[in-house]
């Protein structure tokens, strides 16, 4: 966005100062009082704050990549800065601090969820419809951490305990505190608090339900009444990449589409991290972001009935990556219990546990690759959607395809004794049996060089997480 101008320092604070707006007319909201910024190599943030009479408080920066959250002076307006601020050649990109919600597809002000019996988890159709239980001879997720950007996770559920990864985080307390709790929060202002409370744990018991070999990295940026903003997440997806996740899960969308948020989402893709996301409940086409930066290798996840049918609620259109169960799902909620609930946030994870479950057996390949064999290996459902053609991706997922128990081995397994995981024994039988592991189409020494990377980074994360 930057437009190579010189930076106006001659600007006075006072000329800068205007009424604040929380949103465009009619248009995405966004953070009041500050705005997003990603400064060109070299640049001092600084330098910049003394320009413009900016502030950055702790936990408002992201040094690594030169991202900054700046409290504005007060009574500035956003939109004066943010153009100063992209007209400025010291700094590449500047946007509002957009918010990232969820939101309940009823359209009701009651929590998100309902309780039910355990029965009620152990009887869901949901892990048979999409082939979990013959997938698990292939693979279940074992050395795959997948980071969930979310609003928490109750590590003590029976369920999830011995599964969550130490190296979660809190973007909104900054602290280690991951535990999905209510903050007694109405941040829509709809007379009603923590609406989605629990929603992350979940989106975490979805994503073991699928690969309960995995682990779950737990990172808050979601408040418990489903708001997050564009900075938080992007603070989540780098500390996923930063801290060993494979898969990152982000169960929350927005209208805007701010190229920062692109920028962050090419950058860790092209890193290796696959990105899920779900495609939202508007009932419309138009594409939720980061869901509708499939182009740039997100996989954008819309919602079906039981008997493969679009949610009458779920977002649709040619962006889509592919569809997955999302009506009446039942999961693990804080304190132990089970609750059913219903949205385009619940089929993403169980699309994040299938590319762990492929992950785990392919370990090395591109990221790219893997987001294709979840696709070509979904199961079409245009015949049980007229009208919808080409605007539910590839189909439903099918996991079992996806790791290769129906419809043909995958040439990328490297799981060659059987035992759910690719330890050192894998590579010595590789020795023997050459695999193609990094999918560039041919098995020979370098796929064997790139494991033994791989291994050894997964052992130093292992003893770090210990």
């Amino acid at each position: 966005m930057n437009r190579a101008r010189a930076p106006r320092h001659q600007f006075a604070a006072a000329a800068l100062l205007c009424a604040s707006a929380a949103a465009f007319a009619d248009g995405p909201e966004f953070e009041p009082d500050r705005v997003f910024v990603r400064l060109q190599p070299g640049v001092s943030i600084t330098a910049i704050n003394q320009t413009y009479g900016t502030t950055v408080n702790p936990g408002q920066s992201i040094p690594s990549r030169g991202m900054y959250l700046l409290d504005l002076p007060p009574g500035a307006s956003e939109s004066t800065y943010v153009s100063l601020l992209q007209n400025d050649s010291r700094i590449a990109s500047a946007d509002f601090n957009f918010y990232v919600v969820d939101e309940d597809p009823n359209g009701t002000t009651r929590r998100m969820y309902l309780s039910v019996p355990r029965e009620w988890y152990d009887q869901d159709a949901v892990p048979g419809i999409i082939g979990v239980p013959a997938a698990f001879g292939q693979s279940r997720g074992g050395g795959v951490v997948v980071a969930v950007i979310d609003t928490g996770v109750d590590a003590s559920h029976p369920l999830l305990a011995g599964s969550i990864s130490p190296k979660g985080y809190n973007f909104i307390t900054n602290t280690t505190s991951t535990l999905d709790v209510q903050q007694n929060v109405d941040t829509n202002q709809n007379g009603e608090m923590d609406q989605l409370f629990g929603h992350g744990t979940l989106v975490a018991g979805l994503v073991l339900r699928v690969a309960p070999d995995a682990r779950i990295m737990p990172i808050v940026a979601m408040d418990s009444d489903g708001h997050a903003t564009i900075f938080r997440l992007a603070q989540g997806l780098y500390h996923a990449l930063d801290n060993g996740a494979h898969v990152a899960n982000v169960s929350m969308g927005m209208e805007a589409d701010p190229p920062l948020l692109r920028d962050v989402i090419a950058d860790v893709e092209s890193q290796g991290l696959i990105v899920v996301a779900s495609a939202g409940n508007r009932a419309n086409s138009n594409p939720d972001y980061p869901a509708g930066t499939s182009s740039l290798g997100t996989l954008a996840i819309a919602a079906t009935t039981d008997s493969d049918i679009r949610a009458e609620f779920s977002n649709y259109g040619p962006w889509v990556s592919l569809t997955a169960p999302g009506v009446d799902v039942v999961s693990t909620v804080p304190g132990g219990g089970f609750g059913v609930a219903s949205g385009t946030s619940l089929s993403a994870p169980l699309v994040a546990g299938a590319a762990a479950a492929v992950r785990a057996i392919c370990p090395i390949l591109p990221a790219a690759q893997i987001d294709g064999i979840l696709q070509s290996r979904a199961v079409s459902i245009n015949a049980q959607n007229p009208g919808f053609a080409g605007q539910l991706g590839s189909g439903r997922l099918n996991v079992a395809a996806a790791v290769g128990v129906i419809g043909g081995t995958l040439p990328c397994d490297c799981d060659l004794n059987n035992d759910g995981q690719v330890t050192k024994d894998d590579l010595y039988r590789m020795s023997i049996t050459p695999v193609d592991a990094n999918g560039d189409g041919i098995a020979n020494q370098t796929d064997m060089r790139d494991l033994v990377r791989w291994l050894r980074r997964t052992e130093r994360a292992n003893l770090h997480a210990r």
